[in-house]
């Protein structure tokens, strides 16, 4: 959150997203994310990681943008992995910090 407020350059990214994703259009949805090329995948995943500690991010809105962009079968496994990578990195913090916190 405090990126948003204190750095313009993200913000910029973040109000173009929003606009973006808010058209519903997936000529524009599909543009705006091939404009990452090869990181278009990890801006995703990276999203999807982000949404388990930042609650104004919607999961189910990355899951469309995959599947907008990158079509139904490739959007599906991408959202798939982001899931798990998600998922895997939730777990590995609360495994390595919630016995040290818990003892405490």
């Amino acid at each position: 959150m405090a990126c948003y407020f204190l750095w313009p350059a993200f913000q910029t990214g973040a109000k173009e997203a929003f606009t973006v994703l808010k058209s519903g259009e997936q000529e524009k949805v599909s543009a705006w994310i091939k404009q990452f090329g090869y990181w278009g995948p990890v801006v995703i995943v990276a999203g999807m990681v982000a949404q388990m500690f930042l609650v104004v991010v919607n999961v189910v809105l990355l899951i469309l943008v995959a599947i907008l962009a990158y079509g139904p079968w490739w959007g599906s496994l991408l959202a798939l992995a982001g899931i798990v990578v998600a998922s895997s990195v939730g777990y590995w913090l609360g495994h390595s910090a919630g016995r040290h916190l818990l003892a405490d």
